[in-house]
């Protein structure tokens, strides 16, 4: 027999994503035309699985709105979709861990540790919910409580930035078309943000000298970023 799950999946980067095409008749009640979101799974017969319990569950339910739509009356009924969950929906953790399994390899803990402050930050302040349940009202407390823990203008900026990008993957990888209202937050990119005054260049030198009193890899290190400026990452990764 021919399987007809592979008719609904597609692989990217290894993992398997499950995608269908709305019916026609059903479009009216659904945000896209096309179902198509990442299954977390690159092994076939997990995927294959998940396939088929989804296209039940889906044939299901859209048996079920056609049949609301023919009984007698039904314009006086409650909307089918109101009293479904939505078998679609994604959380912000959710979307998180998505984000790291596409992006965060190669990355380093600091970017995994940002991630994952973002994330406790939402879920503290304004709830772990559905992408789709999130509004503007939202965001902006979600800001204000940035500001209430008296972060710096640029620790705001890197936190907003992550949980932005964290939206905007889990909205293109589900096929989704939900609005970004954690985008275009006003606040002040500068706020209590001091200028830094460099090293002093006796203090280099006098750093330098003790560099070359011990032969090892940690005063070569820090003799190489004196001399070039590099940041601690770039310079160890030269001796990786």
């Amino acid at each position: 027999m021919v399987d007809q799950n592979k008719a609904y999946t597609f692989k990217k980067r290894g993992v398997f994503y499950f995608s269908k095409r709305v019916p026609s008749d059903l479009k009216d009640l659904h945000k896209v035309e096309r179902l198509t979101y990442s299954l977390k799974t690159k092994c076939p017969k997990l995927a294959k699985t998940q396939v088929r319990d989804a296209i039940h569950k889906l044939e299901l339910y859209w048996n079920k709105v056609r049949m609301d739509k023919e009984l007698p009356c039904g314009q006086f009924l409650v909307s089918a979709t109101n009293n479904q969950s939505n078998d679609l929906s994604i959380k912000f953790t959710e979307a998180a861990d998505l984000y790291l399994d596409l992006k965060g390899k190669n990355k380093g803990v600091p970017f995994h540790n940002l991630v994952q402050r973002a994330t406790r930050y939402i879920v503290r302040s304004i709830g772990d919910k559905d992408l789709a349940s999130y509004t503007r009202a939202n965001a902006n407390s979600f800001r204000d409580y940035l500001l209430e823990k008296e972060l710096v203008g640029s620790s705001i900026t890197r936190v907003l930035t992550i949980v932005k990008a964290i939206f905007n993957c889990a909205n293109n990888e589900n096929g989704l078309s939900l609005k970004n209202h954690f985008s275009g937050l006003q606040y002040d990119r500068f706020a209590r943000v001091g200028s830094r005054e460099p090293i002093p260049i006796d203090d280099i030198r006098a750093i330098q000298k003790r560099c070359m009193e011990i032969d090892d890899d940690l005063r070569w290190l820090i003799a190489l970023i004196s001399d070039t400026g590099m940041r601690l990452a770039e310079a160890t990764g030269l001796f990786g």
